[in-house]
């Protein structure tokens, strides 16, 4: 079995690691800071605007998100009220209220009722300022005046969609600053990590391999092995003997979570090195947190879970 370390690559990942390096400043002796004084400053500096820019980055998405549910309502009340004023237009016309030759106003064909294409924003626009404006010049030349909609009730239908495509627009280019900043700070966070992580491995060198893995995961450094190990779990009501289901198993070392089916059992298969720490939860009864030590050559492991009533 061959065990090496994972640098993060995800933004999850890069999330925990600083973390789980910040944490560790915080809670381990000063003896044991194992972080030389530049990269402890690169670290808390890291962890500061990584926090930032996952904040900003959550709040442009939720504007944008926001932006863009009032541009497609905008879209479909600006579409609808162009469409039902040509067409109350050319009913008005079948009623002798309206004239054919005065169909020119809004570009449209004197001997045709047909509707224009106004699915697209493109059209929208375009057709909604032909009405606007036609239809002032129409008025003016001698024609009756809309109603139902009228080319007022347009405008303001348009602008509404025009002001909303403006500013999801500008809440779209806010979002997108907010990632070039998750960019720049990727590299940054992915040198710092690699520094502490070589520091950590560096400061506990002396010890056997696995306690210093062990010491080098509470500074989030990821190992994992080359082989694959499968986890068979059991969870049981330890009075009456019979299965557990929807308890929720949580596993420290890769950050996932597992449910038991009806019958108690839950399988995940892990690359994780060494030890697997698992906290199992379930209304009505009390937490439990075990441990699985990994053994060379040995792939399968099946484990019983017991959990007292409160």
């Amino acid at each position: 079995m061959i065990i090496r370390r994972f640098l993060s690559r995800t933004d999850d990942e890069i999330t925990i690691a600083i973390y789980r390096a910040f944490n560790a400043m915080g809670i381990v002796i000063p003896s044991e800071i194992t972080l030389r004084p530049t990269t402890k400053t690169r670290l808390i500096a890291l962890n500061n605007n990584w926090k930032e820019a996952q904040r900003n980055r959550i709040k442009a998405m939720a504007l944008k998100t926001m932006a863009t549910a009032q541009v497609v309502t905008t879209k479909a009340d600006a579409e609808l009220y162009i469409r039902h004023f040509i067409m109350v237009y050319n009913l008005g016309v079948d009623r002798t209220i309206y004239t054919k030759p005065q169909r020119i106003f809004f570009h449209l064909d004197k001997d045709s009722d047909k509707l224009p294409d106004v699915g697209s924003t493109e059209n929208i626009i375009l057709w909604g300022k032909r009405i606007v404006n036609g239809d002032a010049k129409r008025v003016a030349a001698g024609g009756a005046p809309m109603a139902n909609p009228s080319a007022a009730e347009v405008d303001e239908k348009l602008r509404a969609f025009i002001n909303a495509s403006n500013n999801q627009s500008l809440k779209t280019s806010v979002w997108k600053d907010t990632l070039q900043v998750l960019v720049r700070l990727r590299k940054e966070a992915k040198v710092v990590i690699k520094k502490i992580w070589d520091e950590t491995e560096t400061f506990y060198s002396e010890l056997p391999p696995p306690a210093m893995r062990d010491k080098g995961r509470l500074w989030g450094i990821v190992y994992k092995s080359d082989t694959e190990m499968t986890i068979n779990l059991l969870v049981i009501n330890n009075v009456t003997n019979l299965p557990i289901q929807g308890a929720v198993i949580s596993f420290a070392q890769s950050g996932t979570t597992h449910i038991t089916n009806q019958f108690g059992n839950s399988q995940f298969k892990t690359t994780v090195a060494d030890v697997a720490t698992l906290t199992t939860i379930k209304a009505g009864f009390k937490s439990i947190t075990t441990e699985i030590n990994f053994e060379n050559d040995v792939v399968d492991y099946d484990l019983v879970i017991r959990m007292e009533p409160v």
